[in-house]
């Protein structure tokens, strides 16, 4: 619908809208501030705000079911919390990678699996708990995540909780860890 449209600066949704198609907003590289997602929306497909690299936050709605496929991929100038609401049950792989979160990310109670290279290039910080419903963790789903972020994996101060009960997989070797700064 808007796909490249390089002079779309703000974007309001609204609240009776139920999906954002794929490719919706991919390239409006001049579209500013925090992303609303309305609470009706249950749907955001694949590529839909890929590349918008001057959205500065994220707010997802609490009906929100499905984050396709590099949804976010490379929405570079966001900052703050990823906050993935509970509805959320299906995550696409690289759905927001290489985006600049820099606060806490807070995962779905009703995640099953976190697939390779979601939070890839994140700048989070704080702690991370893994819910007990996640049964896999594909390959570099957190590569490049600063090493403070994932030290209560390796053993140091911080909280990284893995209360897993039936994890089927998990690819830690992977995980290239960058320095602090």
């Amino acid at each position: 619908a808007f796909k490249g449209c390089t002079g779309l600066q703000e974007l309001v949704l609204s609240e009776g809208l139920q999906s954002i198609g794929m490719y919706a907003f991919q390239s409006c590289n001049a579209l500013t501030g925090v992303l609303r997602i309305p609470d009706g929306v249950k749907t955001i497909d694949s590529y839909a705000f890929r590349y918008c690299s001057a959205l500065t936050g994220l707010t997802l709605g609490s009906q929100l079911t499905k984050i396709g496929t590099r949804a976010f991929y490379s929405c570079s100038g966001m900052r703050g919390d990823l906050i993935l609401p509970n509805s959320l049950t299906t995550l696409g792989e690289f759905a927001v990678k290489s985006c600049g979160f820099n606060g806490s990310l807070v995962l779905s109670e009703n995640l099953t699996q976190i697939p390779k290279e979601t939070f890839s290039g994140c700048k989070f910080t704080g702690s991370l708990t893994i819910p007990n419903r996640v049964q896999s963790i594909q390959g570099d789903a957190f590569r490049e995540i600063p090493t403070h972020f994932l030290k209560g994996l390796l053993g140091g101060p911080l909280a990284l909780v893995l209360a897993l009960r039936e994890l089927q997989s998990i690819v830690i070797a992977m995980v290239a860890l960058q320095p602090a700064g």
